[in-house]
């Protein structure tokens, strides 16, 4: 956000959609409080992503040893259709491949502060927005999406494309927003922010509630650290299955009772 009220102010705008991660958000509205013009002139719609973590560039080089890619090369996250696939230019890999899906109920590769945030599901915007990733409907290859209205001034957003038959829009359940954004990680990034703060950064805060289960911290960091090494690229698809179905099972088991 480094210089954006100086270039909203030389550009004279007075409403502007933002759309960004649910920390990017909170920057914005952040900066729109402590700016004298932006508070006085500007109005703000904005729209948060579905984020429970983004990924460090490591991450894509991590991306690019799977797809025998050289060091640097650009890489297409998404496409074709979806959950669609990554790609570089000399090759392609089904998105959420268990070589690199593995990666993401493990934080592997996530930055620390993605591991102190509390808003998974970006209420802290107008609207928010993300894949449905539910059974029900697995089989759209074109990607609808899910999104929620978090204020009178989204909804009023949402009614208007409704309105316009610009959109389609069909109601859909709080459960299945949450089922398809896995309860588990919806339930870890919103509690206890205090031990997650003083358990995964270097920044101590005092605390007064009750501690998180420790042992969940750590087999959460262990995990996240040991896929972190590329030798998880050689390791036969078949493992990888057994591998993701026991941290599931071991993760349920800690989580039980800690909320």
């Amino acid at each position: 956000l480094n210089g954006l009220g100086e270039k909203i102010e030389q550009g004279k705008h007075k409403k502007l959609l933002v759309i960004g991660l649910s920390c990017h958000i909170e920057g914005l509205k952040t900066l729109h409080k402590k700016n004298k013009y932006l508070k006085k002139n500007v109005e703000f719609i904005t729209i948060a992503l579905f984020c429970k973590q983004t990924k460090t560039e490591k991450f894509s080089d991590y991306i690019r040893t799977l797809l025998n890619a050289k060091e640097n090369t650009k890489i297409l996250h998404r496409g074709e259709g979806w959950p669609g696939f990554t790609s570089t230019s000399n090759n392609k890999i089904k998105f959420g491949h268990r070589k690199m899906g593995r990666l993401w109920p493990t934080f592997a590769f996530a930055p620390s502060y993605c591991m102190t945030c509390s808003d998974p599901l970006g209420v802290i915007a107008d609207i928010s927005i993300g894949d449905a990733w539910i059974k029900k409907y697995s089989k759209d290859t074109i990607g609808s999406s899910l999104f929620i209205a978090n204020t009178q001034k989204g909804l009023g957003v949402i009614e208007a494309l409704k309105n316009s038959q610009r959109v389609h829009i069909e109601e859909e359940s709080k459960e299945n927003i949450i089922q398809s954004q896995n309860p588990l990680y919806v339930n870890f990034k919103t509690s206890n922010i205090g031990d997650r703060v003083n358990f995964f950064t270097d920044v101590k805060i005092k605390n007064d509630k009750t501690m998180l289960n420790v042992n969940m911290m750590r087999f959460i960091k262990f995990n996240q650290r040991l896929n972190e090494f590329y030798i998880i690229r050689f390791i036969p698809n078949i493992f990888i299955k057994i591998y993701t179905i026991l941290y599931g099972m071991v993760l349920k088991k800690l989580y039980k009772g800690n909320w």
